[in-house]
């Protein structure tokens, strides 16, 4: 994504000054985003890409940005607070299409593994996910967080049988409990995760599109600059991700 956003930018002539936070995922007082924003904003930047480490932010974190009418957009993780440009996924129609992949393979007991912290793509992951298996006949769908949950649920003679990570991050861990129980991927457990991550080259995952979504949100980053003096309505753009189907996944064994 960062490479994309890179190119398109420096092909139109514009320098990309890329800082992050150390933590991926904060609390709403936390303020290394706002240091950030405050030493962009004090370099005179043209606009800024923001993927949000907490989604509870208020406006007022960004009244150095809004006072000088600067473009922002976010990328990845939406927020509620308040109304802005947004790029990344369409988070709830992989929910959906996970959902459907462990109920073709006859999974009819599935997990939803999500983050314990409020955020956009892990809840939006989840509500496609159990909008599907409401709609099925004989499946059921429960949604967990925690580790000690995990290990508790699938010591059960009747534990879910299909399990989707709303992000590979999550993947490692819930393999290395499932080997703690004696349970191996995919014959007694098929596993999904989200994000694709070449360090899981084995796991059935979704590919996001990273790439489309550093080009799209570069080339609407150009867009509002230009026109930065001019109202505008906000634009969200959601692009489509697609399965990648590996070795972690399998029709259930009767």
């Amino acid at each position: 994504m960062v490479e994309s956003l890179n190119e398109v930018l420096l092909d139109n002539g514009h320098v990309m000054l890329h800082a992050w936070n150390p933590k991926p995922v904060t609390t709403r007082d936390d303020q290394t985003e706002a240091h950030i924003i405050h030493q962009l904003v004090e370099r005179a930047v043209d606009g800024i890409i923001l993927r949000p480490s907490s989604e509870e932010f208020e406006r007022s974190y960004f009244d150095e940005i809004w006072q000088r009418g600067i473009p922002l957009i976010l990328i990845d993780r939406e927020m509620s607070m308040f109304r802005t440009d947004f790029v990344g996924s369409d988070d709830i129609s992989i929910g959906e299409e996970a959902a459907r992949y462990l109920l073709e393979l006859r999974h009819e007991r599935l997990l939803f593994i999500g983050s314990d912290s409020r955020c956009s793509t892990s809840i939006l992951r989840a509500q496609g996910f159990r909008n599907v298996v409401s709609e099925t006949a004989n499946a059921a769908c429960v949604q967990l967080s925690s580790k000690g949950a995990l290990h508790e649920m699938m010591a059960r003679a009747d534990r879910p049988t299909g399990i989707f990570c709303y992000a590979d991050d999550l993947v490692p861990e819930l393999e290395g409990s499932l080997r703690e129980l004696s349970l191996q991927v995919p014959r007694d457990i098929s596993v999904i995760g989200c994000g694709n991550l070449a360090k899981n080259e084995n796991l059935t995952s979704f590919d996001q599109q990273e790439t489309e979504i550093g080009r799209q949100a570069a080339k609407l980053y150009l867009e509002r600059v230009k026109n930065r003096h001019e109202s505008y309505q906000q634009q969200i753009i959601r692009l489509p991700a697609s399965l990648i189907v590996r070795g972690t996944t399998a029709p259930i064994t009767r």
